[in-house]
């Protein structure tokens, strides 16, 4: 199964070698991060892990958790996410990203070698 996965991640860094990012964008990693830490964040808040609160009360701690653990602020991710969303192949590998990086949190999971996430760290 591993080598499933360097396959896949070799396919994209091949596809990925001639496409330079300007320097005020992110990498397609770090974006990677930032969108499965909020998909995450998200997920918690619909499943209603907060009950005391409203999802549109709690959202907005959550964000700013995000970005202060990313260190970047709310205009940085607004720019980041215009350009990438601007960008349909690499707003694609962004997501394959997030994927593979949700079915190896899953795998983990499954085998009890991680904890579930609780709550973005502080």
């Amino acid at each position: 199964m591993k080598a499933v996965y360097w396959a896949l991640a070799l396919v994209l860094l091949i596809g990925c070698v001639n496409y330079t990012l300007p320097d005020n964008v992110m990498s397609r990693e770090q974006m990677a991060e930032v969108l499965l830490d909020i998909y995450l964040a998200e997920a918690k808040i619909a499943s209603g892990g907060k009950r005391d609160f409203s999802a549109t009360e709690i959202y907005p701690f959550f964000h700013e958790k995000i970005l202060e653990r990313n260190q970047i602020t709310d205009s940085v991710y607004q720019a980041n996410i215009s350009y990438y969303l601007s960008n349909p192949r690499l707003i694609e590998e962004v997501f394959n990203m997030m994927i593979d990086s949700l079915t190896v949190r899953q795998q983990r999971l499954s085998t009890d070698e991680i904890e579930p996430m609780d709550q973005p760290d502080n």
